[in-house]
């Protein structure tokens, strides 16, 4: 789809393409993934999915200090979304910061009580 789109290529079609690439691994993110990422916060520093997405994946690679700045500017992208605060309490959770953790995750209950992540995280 991206070589058909070339140039015409969305944000969510990159964002697509790590998905596929990721799954197709059986969850191993590759450099490669990470990069389109990138890219597509280059082009739109604000993009939602892409900040979700990196945050995700850097999580994931146990990189919570790389993966704490996306997860905050995704808090203040979506302010009325749990998404945001969600990734950034993984992150402090990851970091052993259980206050910040507690703090981030609350927010994401306040912002969206249903949240299944936040409620068990």
């Amino acid at each position: 789809l991206i070589e058909l789109r070339g140039a015409e290529a969305t944000s969510d079609d990159w964002i697509a393409l790590v998905d596929r690439m990721v799954a197709a691994t059986a969850g191993f993110i590759s450099p490669e993934a990470e990069a389109i990422l990138r890219r597509v916060l280059e082009a739109d520093p604000a993009d939602a999915d892409a900040l979700d997405a990196l945050a995700d994946l850097l999580l994931e690679q146990g990189r919570a200090d790389e993966a704490l700045p996306f997860a905050e500017r995704l808090t203040r992208v979506e302010p009325n979304t749990a998404r945001g605060p969600y990734a950034t309490g993984r992150a402090h959770v990851a970091r052993n910061d259980a206050a910040r953790a507690e703090a981030s995750l609350s927010e994401a209950l306040a912002r969206d009580a249903r949240h299944f992540g936040a409620a068990y995280a």
